[in-house]
């Protein structure tokens, strides 16, 4: 989920691009960032936030040698501010284009209580960058959401957006529209499924997220029996029906496990390290899933994530993982955590977005800054996948097919896979590629979405 339209603007290969708020992960045992000590003040000027940002940026950046020094003194904006003091990127590294800030509120909503405000849908407007000819579809819909309670579903076309045509929006990449700033904001959304077209006046609200998704078990005409699960974010609330899902895995003794990451933006290292815990099983249990290493200045805050041994874990050689463009950060981080231990990671889709650094909340005034604090290394010392990570095999999505049906090409794949060995030549149609010579690949918020590892 996004952090609910709190963002900031960002200059990116030459263009104006509305980011939305990430999050990130950090190690258990290291030393904690300064936070609020608003407490001992009256109030919280510009001046003094800007003076703050300044000595933060110097002290606990990832990249702090590398990043620009302006005087908080100057006439810039906090928002203005804040872009000034980002990386610039150079030839080993590609510009700082996730560190973000917004409201502690908002922040503490989401990563706390597990809810998110706003509609709750997402749109397939990454695919079909300048192709406004395109139909505009449903890609995702959270459960229990005033979009869910409407009836929207995957693979409806969306029309027009407060009266804008899909076609206008597409050609803007503005999005927008889909983020709300309060309760009780009014979305007109003109939608078709087939000939039946709808309109309907959506309605923002506080909703709780879904983070563990259409859990089901396939019997293959073998006999062998593969389970599937979506995992949307790395939320705490996903623990117990991780828990439950992993029970009912392991009785029903399914062989393989597809799981769904692809459009998971990332969320708490500790929930991942679970997560990638229930794969690998009893035998790399306390072994290294993650390395986070601070700058020079904060080496001693360096912590390594542990493997641990939950009931119901798989000690799988091989597991399947659907990914996509937005397949990031601590959700990378669990495929590079598992490839660490040298479980096979078979990924079916498309490149992920390629995050494989992180932050640790640092809260000021009635801000919480997400600045890039650590790099993301696994057991075997890997990591700086800036360009993303590349599927195993091509699958395109087809957003005609509800999550978990056994008709979804990507799933297909999997299944073809899990019986060859290898990937299916049916998959010939490949996903558009990003232009690999850039930095930073590009990424148009097309609907709420977290991508970050949060410590």
């Amino acid at each position: 989920m996004k952090y609910e339209r709190i963002r900031t603007f960002f200059v990116l290969l030459g263009g104006l691009w509305l980011l939305s708020l990430l999050t990130s992960c950090g190690g258990e045992g290291a030393a904690q960032i300064p936070a609020d000590v608003g407490s001992e003040r009256v109030a919280c000027s510009t001046l003094d936030e800007k003076q703050w940002l300044q000595n933060y940026f110097q002290s606990w950046y990832l990249w702090d040698g590398s990043s620009p020094t302006v005087d908080p003194e100057s006439d810039l904006s906090l928002a203005e501010y804040f872009k000034s003091l980002l990386f610039l990127g150079n030839q080993l590294y590609p510009p700082d284009r996730f560190s973000n800030y917004g409201a502690t509120a908002s922040f503490q909503r989401q990563f706390n209580a597990g809810q998110s405000l706003g509609y709750g849908f997402a749109v397939a407007g990454q695919e079909i960058l300048d192709q406004p000819d395109q139909p505009l579809l449903v890609r995702y819909v959270e459960p229990g959401s005033p979009a869910d309670a409407a009836g929207l579903r995957r693979g409806d076309q969306v029309l027009a957006l407060n009266d804008l045509p899909s076609s206008t929006v597409v050609q803007r990449r503005d999005f927008s529209a889909l983020s709300a700033s309060a309760e009780g904001q009014t979305l007109k959304l003109s939608w078709a499924r087939g000939t039946q077209q709808h309109l309907d006046y959506l309605r923002s609200a506080i909703y709780d997220l879904n983070p563990v998704q259409n859990g089901r078990i396939f019997t293959l005409a073998s006999g062998r029996k593969v389970g599937y699960l979506m995992v949307t974010t790395m939320l705490t609330q996903a623990s117990s029906p991780l828990a439950s899902y992993f029970n009912q895995l392991s009785a029903a003794k399914v062989q393989d496990i597809i799981l769904d990451l692809r459009y998971n933006g990332g969320g708490y290292v500790n929930i991942g390290a679970l997560l990638a815990s229930y794969f690998a099983g009893d035998v790399v249990s306390g072994q290294i899933y993650a390395q986070l290493r601070f700058n020079s200045k904060h080496s001693d805050s360096n912590s390594n994530y542990l493997f641990s041994k939950p009931v119901s874990s798989f000690g799988l050689g091989r597991v399947y993982v659907l990914t996509g463009q937005r397949t990031c950060s601590a959700s990378e981080q669990v495929i590079m955590g598992l490839r660490g231990v040298g479980v096979e990671v078979v990924t079916i889709g498309s490149t992920t977005c390629g995050k494989p650094v992180g932050f640790v909340p640092a809260s000021y005034c009635e801000n919480t800054y997400l600045v890039e604090n650590f790099s993301s290394y696994n057991n075997a010392g890997q990591g700086n996948y800036f360009f993303g990570l590349d599927a195993t095999c091509p699958g395109v999505e087809d957003f005609s097919k509800a999550f978990g049906d056994n008709q979804d090409p990507m799933i297909v794949q999997a299944f073809s896979h899990i019986q060859m060995g290898i990937c299916s030549s049916s998959a010939a149609k490949q996903q558009k590629a990003l232009p690999r010579q850039f930095w930073p690949n590009i990424q148009i918020p097309d609907g709420d979405g977290v991508r970050g590892m949060l410590r």
